[in-house]
């Protein structure tokens, strides 16, 4: 069984910086994990890197501005043309709209609250590319 640990290129997209550091300190502390984050503040800076770089996962905060959530986010993502995988991350992901995620490009949701050690490490085992080394 190997030891070399998994490489994954996750773009976090949040407009808190205080968000980046947490994400940061939670990606540092992944064991068997090695994650190259990338994080930006809007989706236009999103969509700028998905044509310079290829991006394995990208967690995206379901509110960028006052008036934006995902359902406009995501798709303007998927009009980049890429095909990963797409996290929405909220304070509350019990709203109604959440029940239909997949409509907008987006593949699955979680609570802030819920983002830890090992469910980043689950998310990542469960939706990141198989062929990701």
């Amino acid at each position: 069984m190997s030891t070399q640990a998994t490489k994954i290129k996750l773009l976090f997209v949040d407009d808190d910086p205080t968000e980046f550091d947490i994400m940061a300190r939670l990606c540092r502390s992944m064991h068997n994990q090695k994650i190259d984050l990338l994080c930006k503040h809007t989706v236009e800076e999103a969509c700028d890197i998905l044509g310079q770089q290829d991006i394995d996962m990208i967690l995206l905060d379901n509110q960028l501005m006052i008036d934006d959530d995902f359902r406009s986010s995501a798709p303007k993502l998927r009009a980049q043309g890429y095909t990963g995988p797409i996290g929405i991350v909220s304070t509350n992901v019990r709203t109604d709209y959440f029940q239909e995620i997949e409509e907008y490009g987006a593949d699955f949701r979680i609570g802030k609250d819920e983002l830890d050690r090992p469910t980043i490490f689950h998310i990542i085992n469960e939706f990141a590319p198989k062929n990701v080394v």
